[in-house]
């Protein structure tokens, strides 16, 4: 039991030296400051949706009677077309790596844009 006692005394001595180091390196690091560029990032390619976002007018229009006057809006197509091809409408933060040359993206919740089997 004094053993243990001991370990905890001496963990609680060393993290609380670690942190006192760390927060005296916070104070002394100069600020560091974030500048956006203007026209220094360029979007490369939309990887969900059938639609450019950014260029597609999906406004829909609805007369006094209820009638839809706009029900095809100009679309300016993706090159992944992931609606028409893979039922995907969108999805969840991704992350990316490279194999084989290849850029690989892994999203997690994905959404589709019919209804799918229920759970």
């Amino acid at each position: 039991m004094l053993r243990l006692i001991s370990l905890c005394v001496v963990a609680l001595v060393l993290s609380a030296a670690f942190c006192g180091t760390a927060a005296a390196r916070q104070i002394d690091a100069p600020l560091l400051h974030l500048t956006y560029n203007s026209g220094s990032s360029v979007k490369l390619e939309q990887i969900a949706g059938d639609c450019d976002w950014v260029v597609w007018d999906a406004t829909i229009v609805v007369d006094s009677s209820n009638n839809i006057t706009s029900p095809n809006p100009a679309c300016e197509p993706t090159l992944s077309q992931t609606i028409t091809r893979f039922d995907v409408l969108g999805h969840d933060l991704g992350s990316n790596f490279e194999h084989n040359g290849q850029i690989i993206f892994l999203f997690g919740d994905t959404i589709g844009a019919t209804s799918a089997e229920q759970c």
